[in-house]
């Protein structure tokens, strides 16, 4: 169950990229992980909420597994600059939105637009998407594979059933012509061969 540990010790950690704050959660996914979450608000009922990339524990020893890589990770992020933003996309209702451009009036809060993305973080980011989809690939054919082994399992053992049946079958047969007296223990035989019979929704 995730945990969440709110860090007197933040100072380490970069401004935000997305709105600029110094207000972070470090949060414990699992046993070996942690995340940076920031915080900061961006308006009266809304809150930035950017996640940095997943640090996961480098060593046993760690009071908050993954805690350290995690604030790597996330200042490495921060320190990325895609220069200067040309103009500022702001909604200001019904759909509509309008772009503010630099010279001069900027509006303090929006999506800023830039001319060019870094580069490297888009080289970075295609190797990524590469990396999830092998991963993906490789975990639809693991799936494919459990679920053939598991239709073949239970094959195997609906055709065990048919055959235990069977052999049930035969022996109330063998015991009605030996023992005529057995009527009951036969009809109960019967019955539960008829229950195992019926097909299961």
């Amino acid at each position: 169950m995730p945990t969440e540990n709110r860090s007197s010790n933040t100072s380490e950690l970069l401004p935000c990229p997305f709105c600029g704050q110094h207000d972070f959660l470090i949060e414990r996914l699992d046993s070996d992980a942690s995340v940076v979450i920031c915080q900061g608000l961006t308006g009266p009922h809304e809150a930035c909420l950017a996640r940095g990339p997943v640090g996961v524990a480098q060593n046993e020893g760690e009071e908050q597994p993954g805690r350290d890589k995690a604030v790597e990770l996330w200042n490495a992020r921060a320190e990325q600059r895609q220069g200067e933003p040309i103009g500022e996309v702001v909604a200001f209702g019904k759909g509509l939105h309008e772009i503010a451009w630099s010279q001069g009036k900027m509006p303090r809060l929006g999506a800023k637009l830039y001319t060019h993305a870094d580069p490297g973080e888009v080289e970075r980011l295609r190797a990524e998407l590469e990396s999830e989809r092998g991963l993906r690939r490789k975990l639809a054919a693991r799936l494919s594979q459990y679920k053939d082994e598991a239709k073949a399992e239970a094959d195997t053992l609906r055709a065990q059933l048919a055959e235990q049946n069977a052999l049930l079958r035969d022996a109330a047969l063998h015991a009605s012509w030996m023992e005529p007296n057995s009527a009951a223990v036969l009809k109960r035989i019967n019955a539960a061969l008829s229950a195992s019979a019926e097909p299961k929704s």
